[in-house]
């Protein structure tokens, strides 16, 4: 009868253990299968509206406008520096100085060309998508919003 009862309480203390290592393990994130230049390459946004161009400059990662559906907002008006404000955005980098780190891409920068303002962001790749979040104010609050860009496909030609 004990070494029955010793068989249960063994039984029952390898379940637990085994189900303790399977709920406390740590997640597995991209940053062990990412290099960081997974995001190298043409996005576009959910409106479909603006496709954007992301490219490895020495250490950093930067993106340009690449095209703009919306004609009205294609010059940078808004832009804070007057020598500026008569510049075409198609071309001009709006993603600035990230840096990759921990699977996701961070201390960056995104120019706004509708409002002329510069705001502190990360991004990451989710199921494919390139997720840019741009923090109003400071990143600590968290306070902000998300933008979700998709590959540009190898064929797709912009409607204009």
């Amino acid at each position: 009868m004990q070494a029955q009862l010793f068989n249960l309480k063994a039984k029952s203390i390898a379940i637990i253990v085994l189900l303790l290592t399977f709920f406390l393990a740590p997640p597995q994130t991209n940053a062990q299968t990412l290099n960081g230049d997974e995001i190298i390459g043409k996005w576009y946004n959910a409106e479909q509206n603006q496709v954007i161009l992301v490219y490895k400059k020495g250490n950093e990662y930067v993106g340009k406008m690449l095209w703009c559906h919306d004609q009205k907002h294609i010059d940078d008006a808004n832009n804070p520096d007057p020598a500026l404000q008569s510049r075409n955005i198609v071309g001009a980098n709006i993603l600035q100085a990230f840096i990759f780190q921990d699977g996701s891409w961070v201390e960056g920068n995104w120019y706004r060309h509708e409002n002329g303002e510069t705001y502190p962001c990360k991004m990451w790749i989710e199921n494919n998508k390139l997720k840019v979040h741009q923090y109003y104010y400071a990143a600590w609050l968290g306070l902000g919003s998300t933008t979700v860009f998709e590959p540009l496909p190898e064929n797709h030609v912009a409607n204009r």
